[in-house]
């Protein structure tokens, strides 16, 4: 309990002590104070604080506030049209009726440097309106995941890609995500909403292509996750899943899963361990075509390596197509199949304007290209598109997607 104790054993004077929560109480979080030192008299500080959780990381699993494991069925959406049209409402209502129990919101942050290719600020990413889209999906019983789009690789306002190292640039990643997440504003917004939220630090960033890539990787999520849990515990947050993107666009499924240089331990066991409440998760992006080398036996080793990695792992995006390139297609079929085999969840990629091939019926976007993003599109038996699959797919569609049960 929240109270004081004693242990049975004592230890000798002068001796080295460090105290531990070895298991958690079921739906709960504990975090020590004052743990560690040396006993030269009886020690009395040690602290030992369990808060409720109402979503919670166990594992490979995500359980909310029930206790029951929490399967992703959702989709990614631009919270306003184009910036500048507030569609919010009826967006929202949309998404609602395809079933979706989760949505992966684009945020913008450094509105100030510049829109992408336009030069313009959108009027619409204010803080205010960030605790509306929140508050909007929250209360239709939708999950909302907020991801800060700010320092993707190729796309990051300010930045002008070359050889691939202003993806690794931490210096930027602090000055855009850390800072943002750790602004008094948005504290208070997260304390608000932190029983219904997942908060993505930042999509896609880093570019690992060596050790040293990986190990930047590695340290500048250790470092930006303690500095964050710290900001927000000193404004009051304490509970709400944390959830970090693959590099190379998402794709590096090994990033995570693979070995580390620490002995023993993963990637993703490192970044994990830099959680004090031990409250995050993970996020690959399946934009992995044949053209790239990528077998249907490769999909079932990235699938098979999430499934046994004993880490948190979402299928944050899948899509029709890879590297940007219509013709760089995906079998998406295959990768929603093998996801649904390993009991993984998926986000589709994307509700609308988020695609790049030039048709009316674009097959990244599930209203189409053209569309208002109000209006879905009918069950066609039989077809195989990307819309038909992801909206009613047996098993993996967003028409299947069971509740996730979160707090107020």
């Amino acid at each position: 309990s929240n109270a004081s104790f004693t242990f049975t054993a004592p230890i000798a004077s002068s001796t080295n002590y460090a105290v531990t929560v070895s298991s958690e109480p079921t739906g709960q979080i504990c975090t020590v104070s004052n743990g560690s030192g040396s006993a030269k008299a009886n020690v009395s500080n040690v602290s030992v604080t369990c808060v409720t959780a109402a979503l919670l990381v166990q594992n490979n699993q995500l359980l909310d506030s029930t206790g029951k494991v929490v399967v992703f069925r959702g989709v990614n959406v631009q919270v306003y049209q184009t910036g500048n049209v507030n569609d919010l409402a009826a967006v929202a209502a949309a998404v609602k009726r395809s079933g979706a129990n989760a949505v992966r919101l684009e945020w913008w942050s450094n509105v100030n440097d510049g829109w992408p290719s336009s030069g313009y600020q959108p009027p619409l990413y204010t803080l205010a309106n960030l605790d509306a889209a929140i508050q909007t999906y929250a209360d239709l019983g939708i999950l909302p995941i907020i991801e800060l789009h700010d320092v993707t690789c190729w796309l990051a306002i300010g930045l002008n890609p070359g050889t691939g190292q202003v993806c690794n640039d931490t210096t930027m990643f602090a000055n855009r995500i850390t800072n943002f997440w750790t602004t008094p504003g948005v504290v208070a917004i997260i304390k608000k909403h932190q029983n219904h939220l997942i908060v993505d630090l930042a999509n896609e960033w880093g570019s690992v292509y060596s050790a040293s890539d990986e190990a930047t990787f590695v340290s500048n999520y250790v470092t930006a996750i303690s500095t964050i849990r710290t900001a927000w515990s000193n404004g009051g947050v304490c509970n709400l899943p944390l959830m970090v993107d693959s590099p190379n666009g998402g794709t590096d499924v090994a990033a995570f899963t693979g070995p580390s240089t620490t002995a023993g331990k993963s990637n993703g066991q490192l970044i994990l361990e830099a959680d004090p409440l031990g409250n995050t998760m993970f996020s690959v992006h399946a934009y992995w075509a044949a053209v790239d080398g990528i077998t249907h036996t490769v999909i079932d080793s990235y699938m098979s390596s999430i499934a046994s990695s004993n880490l948190s792992i979402v299928v944050g995006e899948t899509g029709a197509f890879a590297d940007g390139n219509c013709a760089n297609t995906v079998d998406f079929q295959y990768v929603l199949n093998a996801a649904y085999t390993q009991k993984l969840g998926t986000i589709a990629w994307a509700w609308y304007q988020d695609g790049t091939c030039a048709v009316a019926s674009d097959p990244t976007n599930l209203t189409g290209n053209n569309a208002d993003g109000v209006t879905l599109p009918a069950y066609v038996p039989g077809s195989l598109t990307f819309q038909n699959l992801v909206l009613y797919g047996s098993g993996y569609g967003l028409a299947t997607a069971v509740p996730v049960n979160f707090g107020p």
